[in-house]
C-alpha cells in the first residue's frame, strides 16, 4: 500500500508511475498488464500500456497489445487531451496497427489504420482512448451519476459512450475497498437479445488508483486486477 501511494505522489510531482496488473480472461489467469506514465516536460505526458498473455493461455487465445498516448496539458488546461495515439492490437485473429495524430484546437485528426490514411473532423466534446480516459478520470472529481458523453477512439474508429459512476464497496483479492465504479452505460443489444457491457474501471475512493479494469474483447471480457 505504501509503495502504491509513493508512486502516485511521484507522478503528481512530475516524474513517473508504473502500475502492474494481473489479467484474467473468462475468469482464468491469463497474463499481465503494465500501465506507465512519464512527465516529459512542456506540459506533455506519455502513457503506455502493455497487455500480454502468458505462454499457456497464448496457445488458446493470444493477446499482445501495446498502446502509447501523448497528452498535451499545457494548451488544454485544466483538461489534458491526446495529441498522438498508437495502438498495436493482437487479440486472437483480431490484429491491426492504428495511429492517430490529433489537432485538438482545429478539431481534426489524421487516422492511419493498417497503413491506410484518412482525415476526419473531430466531434465536439471529450475525445480519448481507454488509457487516456483512465488518466482523465483519475484527475476528475468523481461523483455518483452520469459523468457525461465521451468519444473513444478504438481501433481507429470513434465511438460515443455515456460514462456513469456509482459508489460501491467491493472485495478485490480478499480485501474490501470503497470505490467509484465508473464505466460505459450498459445497453441492450436488440439483435443478440442480451445486455452488452462496455469498459468499466474501479477507482479506490481515497487514492483514485484504478484497482480493476474491465474491457470487452472478441473472446469475452478481459479483466486487469492491480497487484498488491
Amino acid at each position: 500500500m505504501k509503495k502504491i501511494f509513493l508512486l502516485l505522489a511521484i507522478s503528481y510531482l512530475g516524474f513517473s508511475e508504473e502500475l502492474l496488473y494481473d489479467v484474467k480472461i473468462l475468469g482464468i489467469k491469463a497474463g499481465t498488464q503494465k500501465i506507465s506514465q512519464v512527465q516529459e516536460g512542456d506540459g506533455k505526458i506519455r502513457l503506455k500500456s502493455f497487455t500480454k498473455t502468458n505462454g499457456f493461455f497464448s496457445k488458446f487465445y493470444k493477446v499482445d497489445d501495446y498502446i502509447e498516448v501523448l497528452l498535451d496539458k499545457k494548451h488544454f488546461l485544466p483538461d489534458c487531451f491526446p495529441v498522438y495515439l498508437l495502438q498495436r492490437i493482437n487479440e486472437g485473429k483480431d490484429r491491426g496497427v492504428f495511429e492517430v495524430k490529433f489537432d485538438q484546437e482545429k478539431k481534426e485528426a489524421v487516422i492511419t489504420s493498417n497503413e491506410e490514411e484518412k482525415e476526419i473532423e473531430l466531434p465536439e466534446g471529450k475525445i480519448y482512448d481507454i488509457i487516456s480516459l483512465i488518466h482523465h478520470l483519475r484527475n476528475t472529481q468523481l461523483c455518483s451519476g452520469s459523468l457525461g458523453k465521451f468519444h473513444l477512439i478504438i481501433k481507429g474508429k470513434l465511438k460515443e459512450i455515456l460514462i456513469v459512476a456509482e459508489e460501491k464497496n467491493v472485495t478485490i483479492k480478499g480485501k474490501n475497498y470503497d470505490v467509484y465504479e465508473v464505466g460505459e452505460e450498459s445497453r441492450y443489444d436488440v439483435y443478440e437479445k442480451e445486455k452488452r457491457e462496455g469498459i468499466k474501471i474501479w477507482f479506490e475512493k481515497e487514492s483514485k488508483i484504478p484497482l480493476m479494469i474491465k474491457a470487452p474483447t472478441s473472446a469475452g471480457a478481459i479483466t486487469a486486477i492491480l497487484k498488491r
